[in-house]
Parts: C-alpha cells; structure tokens; sequence
C-alpha cells in the first residue's frame, strides 16, 4: 500500500467482527466486517471469497447492539484493490 492507503486503512479499520446479512451469512454467523467509514462498512464475504463495501445499520434488540449489512455483493475484491481505489477517489 501506499502511505496514502495505509493511512486510510489506519482510519477505517476495525477490530474485525461478524454482522449479520440475511438470509445469506445466516449459515455462517454473518460475514466479517473489517473496516466502517461514514454509513458504510468493508466485509469479508466467504461464500463468494472476496471483499465489498455495503451500507450498513444498527438496532437495539433488548439492550444489545445488532450491526447489519445491507447489502449483499459478490465482487470478489481484494481487501488491498478496495483500500487503493478508495484512497484514489474510484468508486
């Protein structure tokens, strides 16, 4: 990467965790997000193996905090192609 990459990495990436996408991630727990930046996030699809960016939203369900993705996609990226073309002004 790049620094300008690396540095948007640094900024966008979380702790990776698993948000729900129904019907597809219900077999696996949901698929792993790795990165959140304004309303969207950065997961790791694993039927598809590959990365996409999706909007996402959050709800309370008895206290607990549920992350959901919105939407599915199967663009089979590399984490690092996502990260460039973000950094470059690509969509």
């Amino acid at each position: 990467m790049s620094l300008a990459e690396m540095s948007l990495w640094i900024a966008i990436r979380i702790m990776p965790a698993k948000w729900e996408l129904r019907p597809w991630g219900d077999d696996g727990g949901g698929f792993w997000v790795v990165a959140v930046f304004g309303g969207n996030c950065i997961y790791y699809n694993d039927i598809e193996e590959g990365f996409n960016i999706s909007s996402f939203t959050v709800r309370c369900d008895g206290g607990r905090l549920i992350h959901r993705i919105n939407d599915y996609f199967c663009k089979q990226d590399e984490l690092h192609w996502i990260i460039h073309r973000m950094a470059n002004g690509e969509s």
